[in-house]
């Protein structure tokens, strides 16, 4: 069976490239070919096309083998790159290969073409495979930092700081989202409450006409039933919306929006403390991107839950001072608090009034 390989053949003579080509091809190759001999002409089949191997003339009339290889690097292109030639010598060879250069096979002896070829793809994948690696550890290092400096603004946001709209914006800017809405439950949970979506706003206006309401404000009836699956994993993965709106509006209505939204994979990600349901996360990720890895969204829903509950027993207190407060000034009857020796600390209008100052 052939294996598909796409050649750029950097040479000036033609019959030297088809000599190349058919050694390839003998070896069990499928080629997709194209010979260039100028640096323009590699310039431009560099950018138009998707090559797997280079293999360049050491020496050619207006072009080397050496400008084709820096021509490549400079395109940021990490190709197995094959020297062929006639005269070239050990130390040019030893030069090229420190320059960058993978091989290099004299043409007299094209039958070193195939193997050298064949090793340089699986060099060529190994490296790739590292790089991508690499690149991956980097990415949930960054986000991991960035998540826990999320973390940091919650828990010193003021009182005034509209923490979802935080939490929305911060975590669209991480995963590159197309959207996140941030929702929590109420007391008694049995509803879950939209608190905040970061979208662009035209698309957000777009997708609550056709919801019919603000995406804000949003309250999805949570049965037992539906309260059991949310804790039985903390983060599902869908391409479908109504999943996630559990029936709050027409299967055709959540299917229009979704169509408006014109995103890819929806990640939803449950917010648990314990065994308690906090809140949730709904991200979109744009059509083609990978939607955000596991690992990050469960370190995500294990920061976000503390920070969400903080914020609910936070809010919570904050209410019982203003009740008492409310409670504390409208008494009809004088109230004041004393320390252990008779000084007064507090007092109420009431009892102010009473004493006539």
């Amino acid at each position: 069976m052939n294996i598909p390989l796409r050649v750029l053949i950097v040479e000036d003579s033609e019959d030297d490239a088809l000599l190349i080509a058919h050694e390839l091809s003998h070896g069990g190759f499928e080629l997709v070919v194209e010979r260039v001999d100028t640096a323009e002409a590699m310039r431009a089949a560099l950018v138009e096309r998707t090559w797997d191997v280079v293999i360049a003339d050491y020496s050619l009339p207006s072009f080397s083998g050496i400008q084709a290889l820096e021509l490549m690097q400079a395109q940021g292109m990490d190709l197995p790159f094959i020297l062929v030639s006639g005269t070239i010598g050990e130390e040019i060879a030893v030069s090229a290969m420190k320059a960058g250069a993978h091989d290099y096979v004299m043409k007299d002896k094209l039958a070193r073409l195939v193997p050298a070829v064949e090793r340089e793809l699986q060099e060529a994948q190994v490296r790739r495979a590292r790089t991508q690696a690499e690149e991956q550890s980097r990415r949930k290092a960054e986000n991991l930092v960035a998540i826990s400096q999320l973390a940091i603004e919650c828990a010193e946001a003021s009182p005034e700081t509209n923490l979802f709209a935080l939490i929305a914006e911060k975590l669209r800017q991480i995963t590159k989202a197309l959207a996140v809405s941030v929702s929590t439950c109420n007391g008694s949970k049995h509803r879950l409450i939209v608190r905040n979506v970061a979208v662009d706003s035209t698309l957000l206006e777009r997708v609550e006409a056709i919801l019919g309401q603000p995406l804000v404000g949003l309250q999805i009836p949570l049965s037992p039933e539906i309260l059991d699956r949310i804790l039985s994993k903390k983060v599902v993965y869908s391409y479908n919306l109504d999943q996630f709106l559990f029936g709050v509006v027409p299967d055709s209505v959540a299917a229009a929006a979704q169509k408006e939204l014109d995103g890819g994979v929806f990640s939803g990600v449950n917010l648990h403390s314990g065994n308690e349901f906090v809140g949730a996360i709904l991200i979109l990720s744009p059509k083609g991107q990978s939607p955000p890895e596991v690992d990050l969204l469960e370190t995500m829903a294990s920061v976000l839950a503390v920070s969400l509950r903080r914020k609910h027993a936070e809010d919570a207190l904050r209410k019982s001072e203003e009740h008492f407060r409310n409670m504390f000034e409208k008494a009809p009857i004088g109230i004041y608090q004393t320390t252990p020796d008779g000084r007064i600390l507090m007092a109420n209008s009431t009892l102010i009034q009473m004493l006539g100052y």
